[in-house]
């Protein structure tokens, strides 16, 4: 997850769990605010290892070191007590009303481990046993940048502070919404540049959704009677059901990849699901659905897929390659020329090495879908 969704994710919390203030308010520096901002800091700490790439010659150290040590559950009691020491001098000095030295560690240790937990369920993956052991387990369940994730997590912040006093209420509420729309087309900008265009309709459900959030708790200022922490919670629990939802999606596609390969009765030696195109144009899911990596490939796919079959029933040879063909006419495989315009249309398109002679059986990851929705490669058997 990126560091700046790491940091309002910790801010959520420290409002929501532990009556924490805003970061930027009226009121002078108190015991709530400093939670807000230990929170906060302790979500984003865990990033700080960049710097080392920052500073290094190494181009590989973002898969070496990247989310190792400071990540790691093991040191993350030696992390919590370092901060919450430090905190404790400084407030020390400049003579604030803060938490005790224990209550500070355990918020920097439920800052610390807000962002392993968010690291976990992105693709890269997360040496959370470091120094003991350098593997990289991972959830694989959203990917490392989530605009919807950062705007569930943002907009309950923003609710709160727009609806906090009743002057210049609508103002705020207007221009709330207004930056928040702005920023949602240029998320959908972002996304027809680089080649994975968001589909109109999309577009505008956030538009409007966001105009509900925003507008409606205005009339008869229904939305001042709601607390600072009400607000905050209401957006913790969607984050939570967000990625419980991703959790669900997951799961579901591996259950279908299995039931795929088990149809065809295949030996398959790896299998992954990332979340489908659901958001994308229809042009876009076009494009990223057809993939059958080989070799040099990414383990995880952004539609589920099984890879290096060792052997095809001789009995369900002809529907795969009737399979292949619709896709790829009377050639066996996608051409480079294919493949290259298929990576400018996803986010993640691995780069791989296609025989001429490579069965592949691709079907759209689509509930409901009359074909089976998965995809399978392997060599030609005989």
């Amino acid at each position: 997850m990126d560091t700046i969704t790491h940091g309002i994710a910790g801010a959520l919390l420290g409002k929501a769990v532990f009556r924490g203030d805003d970061l930027f308010s009226r009121r002078p520096m108190g015991r709530a605010r400093i939670i807000t901002w230990s929170l906060m800091l302790g979500a984003i700490f865990p990033d700080s290892d960049v710097i080392r790439d920052m500073v290094s010659r190494n181009d590989l150290l973002v898969l070496t070191w990247h989310r190792s040590i400071t990540h790691s559950l093991l040191c993350l009691p030696l992390f919590a007590v370092a901060l919450a020491a430090l905190t404790h001098w400084f407030v020390r000095r400049r003579k604030w009303d803060a938490p005790s030295f224990a209550a500070l560690t355990g918020i920097y240790a439920v800052g610390i481990l807000s962002h392993i937990l968010l690291d976990l369920v992105t693709s890269f993956g997360t040496m959370i046993w470091s120094p003991l052991k350098w593997s990289r387990p991972a959830w694989d369940l959203i990917f490392i940048i989530d605009f919807s994730l950062s705007a569930i997590l943002l907009v309950p912040q923003i609710l709160a502070w727009v609806y906090a006093r009743g002057e210049g209420l609508r103002r705020r509420a207007l221009g709330s919404w207004l930056v928040f729309g702005s920023a949602t087309l240029g998320v959908a900008a972002l996304g027809a540049v680089i080649g994975a265009p968001i589909s109109l309709r999309a577009i505008l459900i956030v538009v409007v959704v966001l105009a509900a959030a925003f507008l409606l708790p205005a009339l008869r200022h229904w939305g001042l009677r709601v607390r600072l922490a009400s607000w905050n919670l209401a957006g913790l629990l969607l984050a939570l059901g967000y990625i419980g939802t991703a959790m669900y999606a997951h799961h579901a596609a591996l259950a279908r990849v299995d039931h795929f390969v088990s149809a065809l009765r295949l030996e398959a030696q790896a299998r992954g699901a990332l979340t489908s195109c659901a958001w994308t144009s229809k042009a876009s899911r076009q494009a990223c659905r057809p993939r059958a990596p080989r070799r040099k490939a990414h383990p995880r796919s952004t539609i589920a897929i099984t890879r290096t079959l060792r052997r095809i029933p001789t009995s369900t040879r002809p529907s795969v390659f009737r399979r292949c063909r619709r896709f790829y006419g009377s050639r066996a495989s996608p051409s480079r020329d294919f493949i290259r315009k298929a990576q400018k249309r996803s986010w993640k398109f691995p780069t791989c090495a296609f025989r001429r002679r490579v069965p592949i059986a691709l079907h759209r990851l689509r509930t409901g879908s009359a074909s089976p929705p998965m995809a399978a490669c392997g060599r030609r058997v005989g």
